[in-house]
C-alpha cells in the first residue's frame, strides 16, 4: 500500500498537508521546516516505510522508517505544532484552536486511519504541493 502527503500551506505556525491512501482521506498538521533539525522541524520530502509500532507514549501508532538523521517520527493524534516534536497529526478538518491553526478531530481521523490500515505496512510519499 502506499500513501500520499501532500503539504499545502506552511508557516512557523506548522505545516497542513492532506494524506490520502485510495479512498482514504484526510488532513494533517506537521512542525514547520527547519532543516531536518530532530524535534523541531517536519521530515524532509520523500519515500518513507511506515510500520505498525508501540510507543511509550502513544502505545500503538505508526512510526516513519528510513528518515536520514531522525528517528521516532510517528503519526498519532495531536492538534497544533506544539503537539509534535516532528510527527504528523491527522485530522477530520482544518481549524484553529486558541488562535493557532489546528486540524480537528485528530483522535477520531487517527482511529480512522488506523482502522482503514488494520496494521498492515505502508509506503508514504511526502512532496510539496
Amino acid at each position: 500500500m502506499k500513501a500520499t502527503l501532500t503539504r499545502q500551506a506552511t508557516s512557523p505556525l506548522g505545516t497542513l498537508g492532506k494524506l490520502v491512501l485510495d479512498d482514504f482521506e484526510c488532513v494533517t498538521m506537521e512542525p514547520p521546516w527547519q532543516n531536518n533539525k530532530p524535534n523541531v522541524s517536519c521530515i524532509p520530502p520523500g519515500e518513507y516505510q511506515c510500520a505498525w509500532h508501540k510507543s511509550p507514549r502513544y502505545m500503538w501508532v505508526y512510526a516513519l522508517f528510513g528518515i536520514e538523521g531522525r528517528s521516532h517520527i510517528l503519526i498519532h493524534p495531536g492538534n497544533i505544532v506544539t503537539h509534535t516534536k516532528g510527527c504528523i497529526l491527522p485530522g477530520q478538518r482544518v481549524g484553529t484552536l486558541g488562535g493557532l491553526p489546528a486540524v480537528l478531530a485528530s483522535r477520531h481521523a487517527t482511529r480512522r486511519l488506523f482502522d482503514y490500515l488494520d496494521k498492515r505496512p505502508f509506503s508514504l510519499e511526502v512532496e510539496y504541493a
